[in-house]
């Protein structure tokens, strides 16, 4: 009877040796050989998806890379479409100034008797 229940046990359960028992030389904790499994099926499922976040984080990572590395580009083109912007102001403001100091000019007489 004693050897048929030593052979279930032995088939039904599996051993957990703890840290404690390293250190301080407790018996062994026995557990269920479906605990055993499940736990172990559970950090193999969680190790993969692990695994898939990983590379999904490697994925968006490089493609924010991608973003940031296109949004300097896209910047240093604003920042010279507005450094163009204004040279184009200042020209038009001179222009401006150059035709109101025209008209401001007095008139040679000739102009005023036939103009």
């Amino acid at each position: 009877m004693e050897t048929e229940v030593d052979r279930i046990l032995q088939t039904h359960t599996t051993r957990i040796k703890t840290r404690k028992s390293f250190r301080e030389g407790v018996v062994e904790n026995t557990v269920p050989l479906e605990v055993h499994l499940t736990t172990v099926t559970a950090l193999e499922s969680e190790r993969e998806r692990c695994c898939r976040l990983e590379r999904l984080n490697s994925g968006l990572q490089s493609e924010l890379f991608q973003y940031l590395r296109l949004m300097d580009e896209t910047n240093k083109e604003l920042l010279e479409v507005k450094t163009r912007m204004r040279a184009t102001h200042e020209r038009l403001l001179q222009l401006e100034k150059e035709r109101i100091a025209r008209e401001n000019q007095p008139k040679p007489w000739w102009k005023k008797l036939f103009g």
